[in-house]
């Protein structure tokens, strides 16, 4: 029981500080109060004075761990005040859900309540994976929440789901803003209308024959979930980007030094990057093969350009072109005044200029195979006709 105990508390304090790692103040905010609630319901539960004593370690030192892990990796100082901040925010956290932990509630209830906290607190950890999983991800744990739920057999099937779904209710009202409530609405609505069909399907009768018919409607449903909230997605992004209404033309620098024009060749497609962006390195395999499948075309440049905006940013720079990519890499010449002069808000971006300078596209990349909002192929297919 005490070895079940140990994993269970470790495996919530993992998944804790993995969300830490995004930083996102926004994902570790939830996160945080989550955590703190989560382990506090196991610290109440357990009559072990060494299990106490691990569960306020994770509360204390998960937070502290997660942000010494940051400072390591990012080769930054650690200040005094995220240290006493972030402990802070899961002991207050904490001491909401022991009291709430207290009350006398129905213990099924308290089971469903904490159940539908663990389902949001691993759907955040999936947030920051990108869109395809985090909606394939938050509807297989939406699924298995509700068959845990079904299982305990509630007597008031209504009241139970609305205790299930009210901390995913509660997060996406209180922490995203209009954007972000866009993306996720969708995914939240169709693991909860899964979720509730599966419930009632599973709350009389849990036969082994049910339980196979609905494993298979949610792993085909999980799988449908990927393209479809990619594609969604990229809708969503291209509408926050302005279509620039003037000629693109800046100067990078290749790897041997030498300083070439954007408007290098008939098309020119850029990815532009930086030391800070996680998502970046994940667009370079799918903008590699965009690469190759103009690799024998001499009037289509296909380019990586660096954007940098601190110093210590070179040394990335160098570090990172030392990876074997079929596009070109470049390093912007004045990329504060490129940034400005695209009017781009954030990176990864990408953008395609005509040998003219006319932008063809710009706004976020859109290089992956199954995204079929405005694929560069196309783009570029209709220029090279022009």
């Amino acid at each position: 029981m005490e070895k079940a105990f140990t994993m269970r508390i470790m495996l919530i304090a993992i998944l804790y500080m993995v969300i830490f790692q995004f930083q996102s103040s926004n994902l570790v905010i939830q996160a945080s109060i989550i955590f703190g609630i989560i382990i506090s319901y196991n610290f109440v539960h357990t009559k072990s004075r060494s299990n106490k004593v691990l569960a306020l370690s994770a509360l204390l030192f998960s937070p502290i761990l997660s942000l010494l892990i940051i400072a390591l990796i990012n080769s930054v100082h650690v200040t005094i005040l995220p240290l006493i901040v972030w402990p802070c925010i899961t002991l207050v956290s904490a001491l909401v859900g022991f009291l709430s932990a207290k009350l006398p509630i129905d213990k099924i209830l308290k089971k469903v309540f904490f159940a539908g906290l663990l389902v949001l607190f691993l759907a955040i950890d999936s947030r920051k994976l990108g869109e395809g999983w985090f909606a394939s991800i938050t509807i297989l744990c939406f699924v298995s929440g509700a068959i845990y739920v079904a299982a305990q057999q509630p007597k008031k099937g209504i009241l139970t789901l609305v205790i299930y779904f009210t901390p995913a209710f509660l997060s996406n009202i209180a922490f995203f803003d209009l954007m972000g409530l866009k993306l996720v609405l969708p995914v939240y609505l169709i693991a909860s209308t899964l979720s509730v069909v599966i419930f009632y399907i599973l709350l009389n009768d849990g036969s082994h024959r049910k339980l196979y018919g609905v494993g298979c409607i949610t792993l085909i449903c999980a799988l449908s979930a990927w393209p479809l909230q990619e594609n969604y997605a990229m809708i969503c992004y291209c509408s926050t980007y302005k279509v620039i209404g003037h000629n693109a033309n800046f100067d990078f620098i290749d790897c041997r030094g030498d300083t070439i024009p954007s408007t290098n060749t008939r098309v020119n497609v850029y990815l532009f990057w930086s030391a800070s962006c996680g998502q970046c390195q994940k667009e370079y395999p799918y903008f590699s093969n965009l690469a190759k499948e103009y690799h024998e075309q001499n009037d289509v440049s296909i380019n990586a350009v660096f954007l940098s905006f601190r110093k210590s940013d070179t040394s990335y720079f160098k570090t990172q072109i030392q990876e074997n990519y079929s596009f070109n890499w470049g390093f912007a010449v004045n990329s504060e005044k490129v940034y400005n002069d695209l009017e781009m808000t954030g990176v990864p971006y990408l953008l395609i200029v005509s040998n003219k300078g006319k932008v063809l596209y710009n706004g976020y990349p859109n290089i992956r195979p199954w995204l079929f909002v405005n694929r560069p192929q196309r783009i570029i297919a209709n220029a090279l006709i022009e």
